[in-house]
């Protein structure tokens, strides 16, 4: 049976992604480099988190009175009612709100594009991009870390150290008492042949040693072919270790260029179990060395070799060739001592060069890597007391993130030296210091789409050392080409721009796109695209990295250690038998050596199978992908003016931390960078308290109520003031100067506008730019067209969006750009705000005047009457003309470009640089500095301190356990996934327990039975439960709207919790109150004082940092469990083995789906999943949390009897070729067309087909069953908001009211309703689709 909209919208809880469909993922933004997550992260997957509606704030759920999350939710759902979206479309789904406005989107579908952007697409491939001249550069940044391990990661680390020792003992030891068996020092000569060596052998070798005492070498026989033992490499052991140079022989395999090739449509070749990345597909080749200057590769056209991606990859479909070639042939230094310590020095020419085309459809999370070859390059050494690892892969990579509809081709050839010096010490001590490079590098670039979107394509060389008893070391240097795009445009190198709308456009607008709007509250996209070329590095030590750790096993050792041996008597034979032989009978002694090494390798291979060797441990990262060099190479004509110019620029161009790599705790590394004479100039915007200086020109609030523009030299221009008039100069009160430069005090930011004290300066959208105090009032609107409209009014304010990260605000010599505006001191004695078109709006005079085109109209009015026009008009004319930049240089605001990526962002030199480690996190709990809050089982919550105290437990009862006791910690726990995390609006949940802001005035811990445990609240009072109010779990779980973080405290909504000192855990509210102080001697101080509440209060919310679910890379509203995924409000879930439901939060069971294939509609109140505990469930399936559940014989045999039996049930959520398995029971894309749900045992229960229409079972042994594949490879599954992409469908919560299976054609196969009914497709309305696929992680 088929409903109407009308029976939906009763008692529909408004979906929770509604108001920002940008959050683009990337990852865990634990470097500044990382902050790439598609056009921007700091700009606009934050943005996403800030503006993300209220779960239930809308239809009646939450009062918005009081609480500025449902309030942000309200207005968001007037607006998309404004903009005519309706809730539940795939267009709603795309919409970005920004306050009253609607971001225009980037298309998703081809046939959407214009004409022009279409033709483009399809011929960008056809033929090879057109590339530019070589230049060269010197790199910007020189860069270094240090490391300070302690506790658990220690432990890790040198739990990893100790497989290398084991191996130095054993095989080391045994060469070394061989040598010492035979009694002479010359032995040393032969490293590792004398495992070899019988005494007979050794005197008929001997002799030939001292012929040879110049040329044999140990270099020879322990690096060569490998190391250029001609040209300064040598090896020289000691008593006390060894130190050696190796001169990479170019002759040698390490430094053969290793290449990928595209093959037409060859399919891809599963996910790498290293990195969980998608193998590119390709053919591997070997090249000979290529010296500088020589061409690395031939360059073909791509468009014929694309290869299909996995279906669900990108929305609709993604087709990609990737071709490139890498070499290295470093010179590398090493010193090891036998007690550890390790320094490795590496400098290099890196040659890369790498091309790639781009088909995609929609919003993509795609990234995709192949390692050359597949096994590492290696060689493995050993001698008395030592061995020797080197490996070396070269990696190409490609990330796509954002919506892509159209085709994208990047080009780059690149030379990059490295220089750079690793020490490192068993304790958890390293440093790293690289300088900067030299650069030559030669570019291409082509774009023809509608896009939001960043493509990032990389190639390097993976490059591990690791002298043991030492320590291994990681170099991982990247070529890279990242294209970002916002707007729907076609550009080709060496061509004009071509856009969207350009017919429309006026003549001194045309560098801008989607100016005409066909919606009145629509800001049009940004209209510029960029590539950026540059080139970073990543260090990584204690382990080996990811991929080289799968492919180290002892007989890979095995092999490697007899084929070096080998190796080195043959390098020896040469020097007997060839032109340097000095004494007859080296064919005798040849036969000894080859016969001594064999023996040798036999015998030392076989001493390690004994030592069990384990190389599972992760690496550990000491410098994070770190940009020494980048250049934006290609830009839209315009780049510079454009609102995202920052964005999508060098600044947040980058790569994320690799896969499978340990990030240590933020306290136990630091890093520093340092910008070279190369870099550009940095302009610094001077901030102070509720002040930002321009120039000679500072815009303040003075006390609240009123607002000056003022020059340095004591003139106060303008007066704005909180009822919205007007009060001009000149004047010499008001001033803000006597205040002082310092750090930044009342200064916020959000979308395009920035806060001072009580007033917002900001685009309204991309014609009007406004000065409004947070009262209601506007004193000023500056237009596009150079008029200004003065207050009192109450429209045109930026106070309809929250605080953010400073989106769309860019900044250089003395101006900020706000939008398509732009305000700054243009010679000293003049600020102007100004637009993008030229128009000069506004002038503030250092004499206090002002001067604007609505002055400049009645002075013309009344210079008519005196015949003054002409002179007037050429006089004011000129003077608008030169302060926008369109003559005389050196007065111009326009005409000034942006900072250099290496200089701070606004943000940054606001609230310093970003941290975004506010904290860390692992199974059930979030750590604040030393403090843990956790859920440790179903029923306890504990606040505990890492000193061992408990402060306070909180039961699900309702009833508070308070300190001091020694019991229901969490820190044994390691730190990790955030398994059983997630948030909601102004709420995070862990496992069964909600900690959230219910208002502006109440903070509250509630259970998900219904019990409010406390209830923290402004006025500094505590109201402890048992009580069923105030609780947070009618709210749905999604976007983390309402919550961000800063050092070492979480923030939500108005209220903080946080470390104040290490000892004390505060909770505060934002306007002063200490509402609960937590003491690490497990003690509860309430009531103690506002001025404890600054400690915590007074530090920076790190909104430029991004989104807290970037930073965790969790997905919002979804968690796992025994058998379960929940998205949003619903849950699928394996009950028993053979019923299989879909269940709301509510309550209601929707649909079972039985073993024997047939369906149990609802409503109905049973089957549900919803007891079950979010958190981590052990790969044996198990899974323990508290160290202490026991403490008696009786607890114990409770155990046995009630939970043991029933481990082997208890399950992961797992995941393979376009399905997910829960327990007994799968669900996924049978193919393009088919989606369906099986039973292991043969029935297929239902099947949902891509015209709308389902086919329910029972249907035995489906040929198409799920069940018909293995479960080794993971791909086709991607996440979003609340939603799950498995193919080319779709299952996700609409709207928490709504769950919905649908197809990328565009039809809703069935839709399940929070009260248990479902209700049958065809139809085309709530979908998931529209909303952007996630660079985030389900575990």
């Amino acid at each position: 049976m088929k409903f109407g909209k009308e029976e939906l919208e009763p008692n529909m809880v408004l979906e929770q992604a509604l108001i920002e469909r940008s959050a683009r993922g990337s990852g865990n933004f634990s470097r500044e480099e990382e902050l790439d997550a598609v056009v921007s992260a700091k700009a606009l997957k934050a943005v996403g988190d800030v503006f993300s509606d209220a779960g239930n704030a809308i239809a009646g759920g939450v009062e918005t009175a009081g609480n500025a999350i449902a309030t942000a939710a309200n207005r968001a759902a007037n607006t998309l009612q404004q903009a005519g979206m309706a809730i539940g479309s795939a267009v709603a789904n795309a919409a970005v709100v920004v306050g009253n406005h609607v971001v225009k989107a980037a298309e998703t579908h081809i046939a959407a594009l214009p004409a022009a952007i279409q033709n483009a697409a399809n011929d960008i491939g056809n033929a090879v991009v057109q590339v530019g001249n070589v230049i060269s550069d010197v790199g910007e940044i020189a860069a270094d870390a240090t490391l300070d391990l302690g506790g658990d990661v220690l432990e890790r680390a040198q739990r990893s150290l100790q497989e290398g020792v084991k191996l130095a003992e054993k095989v080391g030891k045994f060469i070394a008492e061989k040598a010492q068996a035979l009694g002479e020092a010359a032995v040393g000569k032969l490293g590792p042949l004398v495992a070899g060596l019988a005494e007979a052998a050794w005197n008929q070798i001997k002799g030939f040693l001292s012929c040879f005492s110049e040329s044999l070498t140990l270099c020879h026989i322990l690096l060569g072919g490998v190391c250029d033992c001609n040209s300064g490499s040598h090896f020289t052991p000691s008593a006390s270790g060894f130190s050696m140079r190796c001169v990479f022989d170019s002759s040698s395999d390490f430094a053969s260029g290793f290449g990928i090739r595209s093959v037409p449509a060859q399919s891809f070749g599963g996910k790498n179990p290293a990195t969980g990345r998608v193998i590119l597909p390709g053919d591997e080749y070997v090249q000979a060395y290529k010296m500088a200057g020589q061409i690395m590769r031939s360059r073909e056209a791509l468009k014929s070799k694309k290869a299909k991606a996995p279906t669900g990859s990108c929305e609709t479909g993604l087709d990609l060739a990737f071709e490139g070639a890498t070499q290295f042939a470093p010179d590398l230094s090493v010193s090891m001592n036998f007690n550890g310590d390790t320094t490795i020095s590496i400098k290099g020419l890196i040659r890369a060069s790498i091309d790639a085309l781009v088909s995609a459809q929609g919003s993509c999370a795609f990234h995709a890597e192949r390692g050359i070859p597949r096994l590492p390059k290696s060689k493995v050494i050993c001698g008395a007391y030592f061995c020797l690892a080197i490996m070396l892969q070269v990696v190409a990579m490609i990330d796509i993130k954002g919506v892509l509809t159209g085709t994208l081709e990047v080009s780059a050839d690149v030379d990059f030296e490295i220089e750079g010096t690793v020490t490192v010490n068993p304790q958890g001590k390293a440093t790293a210091n690289f300088k900067n490079p030299s650069i030559k590098h030669q570019d291409g670039f082509a774009l023809g789409a509608s896009a939001s979107s960043s493509v990032r394509v990389g190639m390097g060389p993976v490059l591990t050392v690791w002298p043991v008893p030492g320590i291994p070391i990681n170099f991982n240097a990247m070529i890279n080409a990242e294209a970002k795009a916002m707007g729907t445009l076609s550009f080709r190198s060496g061509m004009f721009l071509v856009q969207e709308d350009s017919h429309k456009a006026d003549s001194d607008m045309n560098l801008s796109m989607n100016l005409s709007s066909e919606r009145s509250n629509e800001i049009g996209m940004c209209g510029a695209a960029a590539l950026s070329t540059f080139a970073d590095v990543d260090i990584t030590s204690f382990a080996l990295p990811p991929s080289f750790r799968f492919a180290m096993s002892t007989a890979f050792i095995m092999e490697q250690i007899s084929a070096a041996i080998i190796a080195g008597a043959t390098a020896m034979t040469r020097l007997i038998t060839g032109a340097m032989a000095c004494v007859p009978g080296g064919n005798a002694v040849e036969n000894a050596i080859m016969s001594a090494a064999h023996e040798a390798a036999s015998t030392i291979t076989a001493l390690i199978p004994d030592l069990n060797l384990d190389f599972s441990v992760k690496s550990i990262q000491l410098m994070a992908p770190e940009k020494l060099w980048c250049k934006e190479v290609f830009k839209t004509p315009g780049f510079d003016a454009a609102p995202c110019a920052a964005e999508i620029g060098c600044k947040f161009a980058g790569r994320t931390l690799p896969r499978g790599v340990e990030a240590p705790p933020p306290e136990q590394v630091s890093h520093h960078v340092q910008a070279t004479g190369a870099s550009g100039s940095c302009h610094d915007i001077p901030m102070g308290d509720r002040f930002i200086q321009l120039g000679n020109f500072r815009l303040a609030d003075i006390d609240g109520n009123h607002f000056s523009i003022s020059h340095k030299d004591g003139q106060t221009a303008q007066i704005f003031r909180n009822d919205g008039t007007l009060h001009p100069g000149p004047r010499t009160d008001w001033g803000s100067w006597g205040r002082s430069i310092g750090a930044s005090k009342g200064i916020h930011f959000g979308f395009q506008y920035i806060q001072i004290g009580n007033f917002r300066l900001g685009a309204v959208d991309d014609t009007h730019f406004s000065l409004s105090h947070i009262g209601g009032q506007t004193a000023q609107i500056y237009r596009s067209d150079a008029m200004l409209h003065p207050g009192p009014r109450t429209d045109w304010s930026t106070f309809d969006r929250p605080e953010g990260v400073p989106a769309g605000i860019s900044f250089g010599d003395r101006f900020i750009q706000f939008g398509k505006f732009r305000i700054g001191d243009a010679d000293g004695n003049n600020l102007a705000v100004t637009h993008t078109n030229g128009q000069v709006i506004q002038l503030y005079r250092h004499d206090g005047l002002a001067t604007s085109s609505n002055s400049l109209g009645a002075g013309l009015a009344g210079a008519a009457s005196l015949g003054l026009a002409v002179a007037l008009v050429a006089r004011f004319a000129g003077q608008r003309a030169r302060y926008a930049g369109l003559s005389a240089p050196k007065h111009s605001v326009n005409r000034r470009g942006p900072a250099s990526w290496t200089c701070k962002d606004i943000a940054e030199m606001a609230f310093g640089v970003c941290d975004p480690d506010f904290g860390t996190w692992g199974d059930r709990f979030i750590q604040l500095g030393e403090w843990r809050l956790a859920a440790m089982d179903e029923t306890h919550f504990s606040v505990s301190h890492k000193s061992g105290q408990t402060a306070q437990i909180y039961r699900s009862d309702g009833t508070l356990f308070p300190g001091p006791r020694t019991d229901w910690g969490s820190w044994h726990r390691p730190i990790g996934f955030p398994h059983g995390i997630t948030f909601g609006a102004g709420f995070i949940q862990i496992g069964k327990f909600r900690l959230g802001a219910v208002d502006d005035t109440h903070l509250s811990i509630s259970h998900r039975d219904g019990q409010t445990l406390q209830i923290f609240r402004s006025d500094a009072t505590l109201h402890p439960g048992p009580r069923t109010d105030w609780g947070l779990w009618h709210l749905s779980a999604g976007p983390a709207a309402g919550v961000t973080f800063g050092d070492r405290f979480l923030q939500l909504g108005k209220f903080r919790v946080g470390d104040a000192t290490g000892v004390h855990l505060l909770v505060t509210h934002l306007d002063g109150a200490t509402i609960q102080l937590y003491r690490s001697d497990g003690t509860l101080h309430p009531w103690v004082g506002p001025e404890w509440a600054a400690k915590v209060n007074v530090r920076y919310a790190q909104f430029h940092c991004g989104g807290i679910q970037t930073v965790m890379r969790t997905c919002p509203g979804i968690t796992t469990g025994d058998r379960f995924l929940q998205l949003g409000d619903w849950r699928f879930a394996d009950i028993d083995g053979n019923h299989f439901s879909i269940s709301h939060r509510a309550g209601q069971t929707a649909m079972i789906y039985r073993n024997d294939g047939a369906l149990h509609g609802g409503p109905r109140g049973d089957y549900g999943s919803w007891g079950r505990e979010s958190k981590r469930i052990g790969s044996g399936g198990t899974s323990f949390t508290q160290q202490s559940k026991f403490p008696g014989m009786k607890h114990f045999r409770r155990f046995q009897r009630h939970v043991i039996p029933h481990m082997n049930a208890v399950q992961r959520v797992k995941f393979g070729d376009r399905f997910i398995q829960f327990g007994s029971f799968r669900m996924g894309a049978a193919d393009d067309t088919h989606f369906s749900i099986d039973h292991k045992d043969g029935q297929t229960i239902q099947v949902f087909r891509a015209d709308g229409t389902l086919h329910p079972g029972p249907r035995p042994n489906w040929p198409l069953s799920l069940w018909n594949r293995p479960l080794d490879v993971a791909q086709g599954i991607t996440f979003g908001d609340r939603f799950v992409q498995i193919g080319n469908f779709r299952v996700g919560d609409v709207d928490s009211g709504h769950f919905s299976v649908t197809h990328v054609g565009g039809q809703t196969i069935q839709i399940f309703r929070s009260d248990g009914r479902v209700f049958p497709g065809p139809r085309t309305d709530w979908t998931t689709f529209g909303r952007e696929l996630l660079d985030c992680t389900v575990e």
